[in-house]
């Protein structure tokens, strides 16, 4: 596939109504503060333009079958030159909505899997303010996020997105998330975990820097996905 050649898109309904969802509702033990809709000014403006890129045929396929899906696409409304990844998991087993959130955002959870990560913590935990530090050559890459989180029945959404807040570490390079979407839906036989993201990724240019980004992303993906299976 050449590098900036998007494959055609078979599928013209909305992502989601591929699955059948389960009727009964689960607990939810989750890490960070959730609520049952969207109030924050910019996660509102995720989540609009993020449905946009769910039913947009926009992307550069890396891989697609029936267990996962990596996609990339140059640019979003947030940035214009950043890579911007989907990654889709069909995990054909059952996993607690709020096990695969705090597999993300719980420091303790996430450390004790993602080896790409130095540290992580909890900056401002009634504010929902996560602190990331990534392992990157010569300088370790400092991320603050704030997340917002809704509880709908079978479905849980986490958006997120830099916040300002001073330099803690002078010792690591601050980085931008311009946006990011964690969507978990439990279905009748499956669970599917769908990640939108867009960061600073300063490696190679234009279609190059998102093929190496998604190079990188599938290890993660496969990692990320190992793990969940231990959680059932």
């Amino acid at each position: 596939m050449g590098c900036c050649e998007t494959r055609p898109q078979n599928e013209t309904k909305p992502l989601e109504s591929r699955f059948t969802f389960l009727e009964e509702e689960e607990n939810f033990d989750f890490i960070l503060k959730y609520g049952s809709s969207f109030t924050d000014i910019k996660a509102k403006e995720i989540e609009i333009y993020v449905g946009s890129l769910l039913n947009s045929s926009n992307w550069t396929t890396h891989i697609e079958n029936q267990e996962h899906t990596l996609k990339t696409k140059v640019g979003s409304m947030f940035n214009e030159s950043s890579p911007v990844s989907m990654i889709v998991l069909d995990l054909n087993y059952s996993v607690a909505l709020h096990k695969v959130l705090n597999l993300i955002f719980s420091p303790e959870s996430r450390l004790e899997w993602d080896l790409t990560l130095e540290f992580m913590e909890l900056l401002k935990k009634p504010e929902n303010v996560v602190r990331i530090i990534k392992k990157y050559p010569f300088k370790p890459l400092e991320l603050v996020l704030k997340v917002n989180c809704i509880k709908e029945k079978n479905t849980a959404v986490a958006l997120y997105y830099s916040e300002e807040y001073e330099f803690i570490d002078s010792n690591v390079q601050r980085s931008q998330c311009y946006f990011g979407m964690v969507k978990i839906m439990k279905t009748k036989n499956s669970t599917v975990v769908i990640l939108i993201q867009q960061e600073d990724f300063d490696k190679g240019a234009g279609c190059e820097r998102a093929n190496l980004m998604a190079s990188e992303l599938f290890q993660w993906m496969l990692v990320f996905k190992k793990k969940l299976s231990e959680r059932i």
